[in-house]
Formats: structure tokens, sequence, C-alpha cells
């Protein structure tokens, strides 16, 4: 068994003295010492990369690689054809023609991410291509307008933009921004608005989702021969609706506008547009949004069609509080969700995600304003195997009661949660299949004392046990305790005082 005697990094991290921007380069590193910074995520870019500058981040001595013996020798030329497309990007007219096959899209945002060269211009021109990865958490100024320009309607000459007019909205004044519907209600003299989640699910996904599997390009089938006929069964028929039956433009297969509907218990849901074309989020499954600071919930709602999603990283998105977070009522295939110090997290965001039961692993670490409600909305999510519940504050040991139903969970972490104390452990050693299923536990700077050490010690499976800075736990209880977990393979008892 590993003993620790050093503090854990992760619970350290709000210990490390502020560093200031001069000292902490955007690699990471301290100028000082050449050590890694851990709070240079902090110190992000606010502007994105000019189109101006995209081509001299390809230079043309780029175009050989080193081999052996300080030789060089051409790229292939599949490489170079890369090269030149990602440096033309901001100076092509349009967007890249739907149909390219997915693993070339894929290699051209990996070269726009790897060079970074990524921007607005050079995304809106992949708008129409479908990728499996989406990375932007090392690309500078990432925000709304980033994700606004993806759900742009087709360059044309007319009908607002719309390159068809069969596809061109009856009524643009219902086109209202997710975030200022109860303005236009106000405005429309309709009842005042009450957000669900179906609800919202249908607001975000009705700009026309296809079925993920009819829409792939990877074989160079492009969506519209095959997408287009499962359009209406991704609209959202929940109950109760007052939305009449989709009617088929001839020979299209498109859903024509219909008349505006509300429901009076019901968000007001205004009539999209149905575009012919693929999605860049159509084949996603992962979203990697980690550090967008700027982004906000309303830009996240920009998003549609994440289908296919199976991880989102949103870590660090400062400025996301919860309403944005419907984004993902449809993605069914979610397993992995990362919210870590999404300081304005809200129980609302959680609440929105609570119907995704796909979900095995969901890091909320650093969310400072979730409550007992949180958990209570997670209680349905009986797949979960991984919950990093660390710092936040406000739960309570009541709130562990909700876990009860979560009995595949394999990690737990409520570090630095000082309202957990030895009336929690008892709840959480109770629970049906936790001892049989929990291998780790991280109970740092939680109010534990010999009582609660105890009721660790039910808990026959645990592999790694942490009590970082539990000062009222004494060196006879941990050592009854250890006898009992005779699995256990590292333990992190530093800055416990108590223990000799």
């Amino acid at each position: 068994m590993h003993i620790s005697t050093f503090a854990s990094r992760h619970y350290l991290y709000h210990d490390v003295p502020k560093q200031s921007a001069t000292n902490v380069g955007i690699s990471g590193e301290d100028s000082r010492s050449g050590t890694p910074g851990p709070r240079a995520v902090r110190h992000s870019v606010d502007s994105q990369v000019p189109d101006r500058s995209i081509a001299s981040l390809y230079p043309l001595r780029d175009n050989y690689v080193v081999v052996s013996g300080n030789r060089r020798s051409p790229k292939s030329l599949k490489d170079l054809c890369l090269d030149t497309v990602c440096r033309s990007l901001p100076d092509m007219e349009g967007e890249l023609p739907p149909g390219l096959p997915q693993d070339l899209v894929d290699s051209i945002v990996k070269s726009l991410v790897s060079h970074s060269a990524l921007n607005v211009t050079t995304l809106r021109a992949l708008r129409h291509c479908e990728v499996g990865e989406l990375n932007l958490a090392g690309c500078r100024g990432v925000g709304d307008d980033w994700l606004k320009k993806l759900s742009e309607p087709c360059l044309g000459t007319g009908y607002d933009g719309y390159e068809h007019p069969e596809y061109a909205p009856a009524n643009t004044e219902a086109f209202v921004d997710s975030m200022d519907v109860d303005t236009y209600h106000q405005e429309k003299g309709y009842p005042s608005t009450h957000y669900e989640c179906a609800t919202g699910f249908a607001f975000t996904h009705a700009k026309g989702n296809c079925d993920a599997s009819s829409c792939s390009t990877a074989s160079f089938v492009s969506a519209v021969q095959e997408g287009d006929a499962n359009m209406d069964s991704q609209r959202i028929p929940t109950t109760p609706t007052k939305m009449p039956a989709a009617t088929l433009e001839p020979n299209t297969g498109i859903s024509a506008p219909q008349p505006e509907y509300y429901d009076s218990h019901k968000m007001y849901v205004p009539p999209q547009p149905q575009s012919p074309w693929p999605n860049i989020t159509t084949q996603l499954k992962v979203l990697d949004l980690r550090g967008s600071q700027r982004l906000t919930d309303r830009g996240l709602l920009q998003l549609g069609g994440l289908n296919a999603l199976e991880v989102a990283k949103l870590d660090n998105c400062h400025s996301i509080q919860g309403r944005g977070l419907l984004v993902l009522s449809n993605s069914e295939h979610l397993h992995t969700l990362s919210l870590a110090s999404c300081r304005r997290i809200t129980d609302e965001a959680i609440v929105n995600i609570s119907h995704l039961f796909s979900l095995t692993a969901l890091t909320l670490d650093g969310c400072r304003c979730l409550t007992d409600r949180s958990l209570s909305a997670i209680s349905d999510l009986f797949q979960l195997q991984k919950l990093d519940l660390s710092q936040c504050d406000l739960i309570t040991n009541s709130g562990l009661n909700n876990l009860r139903e979560l009995q595949y969970l394999e990690e737990l972490s409520l570090g630095w949660c000082r309202n957990i104390s030895d009336d929690g452990m008892k709840i959480l050693a109770s629970q049906p299949m936790r001892s049989d299923n929990l291998k780790i536990l991280r109970i740092a700077r939680c109010q534990i004392s010999d009582e609660g050490i105890e009721s660790v010690g039910k808990l026959k499976n645990l592999q790694e046990l942490n009590l970082n800075g539990c000062a009222n736990v004494s060196s006879a209880a941990l050592g009854s305790t250890l006898q009992r977990l005779t699995k256990l393979e590292v333990l992190d008892a530093s800055y416990c005082p108590g223990i000799l």
C-alpha cells in the first residue's frame, strides 16, 4: 500500500499563491521556474487569431520533415494538401462543400488546432462538414460568436441569407434568441414562460437534426440524400403539444414553415428553418470547450444536432449558468460530462441534464453554487460510475441520501465539502452495493472524526482513500480502519495532525 506523505496537488489548487499574468506563459509554465503553472488556465488570451496571420502559421519551411542524420524529407502529398487548404481558408468565399469524408475533415481540424490557426472564420468554413472531434480548448478568444457562426443560414442572394427560397422562414420576426423569449412573449401578449427541459430541447433542436446513422459522410454519402427523410421524426412532439402535423414540401422531404403556436404552460417555440445541408455537429462525438471563459448560455444554445455526442468537456467556462446545457438534451449517447470550475453553474444546469441516463462520469468539481437539489436531480442516473463533487460547499449530509440508487458508483470525490461530516459517512456506508463497488473515496478537508473513519472501514473494496486535512482523525481509529480495508493501495493522510 502506498501512503502519501505529501498533500495531493488536486486539493492544493486553491492554496497556491496567485501568480501575475506576466509570470505565466500561454503554455501554462511559470517563466521564473519553468514548472507548470496551476493557474495558467485563468489567464486566457481574449483576442482570437487574426485572419491575416493564419497563412504565416503555415510557413513554407514546414513543407519538410527532419529525418535521421538531420536530413530533410518532403511531407506526404496528403499533408501538403492539408496545409494548403488550411492556409487558404480565411480567403475562401463560402464554406467547404458538404460530403467530404469525415476523416479528412478531422485531419483539417487537428491541423488548425495544432497550428493555433482556428478562429471564427476558419471554423465557419467547416460548418457543413461533419467532424468527429471538435477541440477548442487551446483556441484564443472562444466566445458566443464562434458558435453563432456555425448556426447562421447558408450564404445566398436573398431570403435573409437562405440559399434556397423554400428554406427561408415565412416570418423572420418569429425567430427570437432563446435568451429573449420572455421579452418576445411580453411584446406579443403571451403568458409568461415556464422553462422545462423537454421544451428547451424542442426549441434548441428544431433546427434540422438528422439521424446519426444516416448523416455520415465518411463514405461520401451526403446527408441530403438520406437524412432529410428523418428530419421530422427528430422533432420533439412531447406531451402535451399544440403543434400540427408537419407538412412536407413536394419532392424535398423538408418541413414547410409552421404557424406560430404556444402553450400556456410551456415555453414558446417559434418555427425554425430546416437546412438541406449536414452540420458540423451531426457526427460530433467529442466536444471540448475547456477554458472558454467568454462562452455563455446564449452561445452554447446555438449548437444543435448533438445526437451522436459522447464526451463533453466544459471545464472553466465561467460564464455558463445552466440554461445552455439544454443543448445536450438529445445527446442520448453522452457518457462523460465535465463541468469542473464552472463557478456560476446552478442547480438548473443539473436538472437540465438529469434525463441523460447514459452518463457514466460526471465532474462538478468547483461548482460552488450547487446544493442538495442537484444531488436529487442526478439520483436517477443509475449508470454513474464516477462522480466528482469536490469543493461543492453547499452539499450537506442529507443530500448524500440521494446517491442511494447510484449503486454502480466506483469513484466518489467529496473533498473540501465542509458540510460533510461523520453522519454523511454513515449514510454513504449504509447504501446498497456501496461496500462492493466503491473503489475510490476522496474526503479531503471534510469534517470527519474517528466515528466517521470507522464507517469508512465498511467499504471493504476501497483501493484509494484521501484523508488530506482531516484533522480530527486519530492514529488509533485509522489503524483499526486500515485492518479492514485489505484492498487499499493508496492512502493520503497528509496534514492530519492526529495521525503520527
